[in-house]
């Protein structure tokens, strides 16, 4: 699907499926159902995202289509899952949420007849602060990982201000904060940016509890960076404003440990949402196809 200037389009291949955490906390899911799949692909959304938006970018239809079944899901407190809004007990439930969330999409390939099936697992921005911790604390859960526009390095215009970092510090952990990311720093124009100011399912505020329990999702997401060996693909947009393409490329990318590719396509920080999604989807699947060796299940 090559977006130009048209407008959003809800996938009608996707289904809505119910997700349960460990600790009960039920997760709303979006789920792409391939026939004979040969992989299963997770996607973890960025703070303010949600599924929705893998539903609309036209990338998970086109991977289904390629045989990948794909599951998106939504962090508690977060789209349309269950949990206070905005809010996490802990870091480790993150990691909990995207656990239950990968036992599902294996549970799925093996009643269709593809048990043991590789395992592949996509984060977006903020969801890359999730997915390295937990793929350093369980090795062989997945045969690779891509990361769009990975959240390693933010710039100052998707960061707060210190005042506000020194307020988070001391508040009561049920005080909310408006989120720094404006939307025109997804897309800064066309329909796309208009469907994201639209999106009532958004986040926009968050408590200082999650915002403290992200900061100790950031410190594992770097330690886990300097130890993991994973075949890693990093796709980029070179007029990206929320992250550091240049610190990216130099202290995440020339330091990792294992295999790791490059993709700088020319858009903005969300790639899916611009002309260039055709050419994502396709690096997806190319990359992925590539590492569909079958290993036994874990």
């Amino acid at each position: 699907m090559n977006h130009g200037d048209s407008r959003p389009q809800l996938s009608t291949r996707a289904v809505e499926v119910a997700i349960e955490s460990a600790d009960g906390t039920s997760l709303h899911g979006s789920l792409w159902r391939a026939e004979s799949p040969r992989a299963g692909l997770l996607l973890v959304h960025g703070m303010q995202s949600h599924a929705g938006w893998f539903e609309v970018s036209g990338t998970s239809d086109d991977l289904a289509a390629d045989r990948f079944t794909v599951l998106a899901y939504d962090r508690r407190g977060s789209g349309r899952s269950d949990g206070p809004r905005g809010d996490s007990p802990s870091s480790e439930a993150f990691l909990e949420d995207f656990a239950a969330a990968r036992s599902y999409l294996a549970a799925e390939l093996a009643d269709c007849g593809s048990a043991g099936a590789p395992l592949h697992v996509l984060a977006n921005c903020f969801g890359t602060r999730i997915v390295l911790p937990y793929l350093a604390k369980h090795p062989g859960t997945f045969t690779s990982v891509i990361l769009t526009a990975p959240a390693t390095h933010m710039s100052r215009a998707a960061d707060f201000r210190l005042a506000t970092k020194l307020h988070i510090l001391t508040a009561p952990g049920s005080e909310t904060f408006a989120t720094p990311l404006e939307d025109r720093l997804f897309v800064s124009s066309g329909p796309f940016l208009d469907w994201i100011r639209d999106d009532r399912h958004a986040l926009r505020e968050v408590t200082a509890r999650f915002l403290r329990e992200t900061q100790m999702l950031t410190r594992r997401m770097h330690q886990a960076a300097r130890e993991l060996e994973l075949p890693m693909l990093v796709i980029l947009g070179s007029r990206d404003a929320m992250v550091i393409n240049d610190k990216i490329k130099d202290e995440f990318v020339a330091r990792y440990r294992g295999p790791i590719e490059v993709l700088e396509l020319d858009a903005e920080h969300y790639v899916d949402f611009t002309d260039q999604q055709p050419a994502l989807a396709a690096a997806v699947s190319r990359w992925a196809s590539s590492h569909c060796v079958l290993e036994d299940a874990v």
